[in-house]
């Protein structure tokens, strides 16, 4: 496992990602993100949305609301609807 610091909107997180190597280049694995390495230098990501409410794992990390409650605040509206529709913060 590898540690790797990304840094967000000023806001540094670090994730632990699992390595794992392919015939077509790697992956890198954590909660959150998966990044595809293809040989060749092409690239690819898959962000989680383990609570399925369309606000990605790690924008929750950041903003502070609950990657496995859908509804954070417990108002009835999906956290990604007051984000991304209403442009609320939570």
């Amino acid at each position: 496992m590898n540690t790797y610091a990304f840094t967000v909107d000023g806001v540094t997180e670090e994730y632990v990602f699992t390595v794992k190597y392919t015939g077509n280049g790697l992956t890198l694995t954590s909660n959150d993100v998966i990044m595809k390495l293809r040989a060749g230098g092409s690239y690819e990501f898959e962000i989680t949305d383990a609570d399925g409410d369309c606000l990605p794992d790690i924008y929750e990390h950041i903003m502070g609301t609950d990657p496995g409650i859908p509804n954070t605040e417990g108002d009835g509206l999906p956290d990604g609807y007051e984000v991304l529709r209403r442009g609320q913060t939570l």
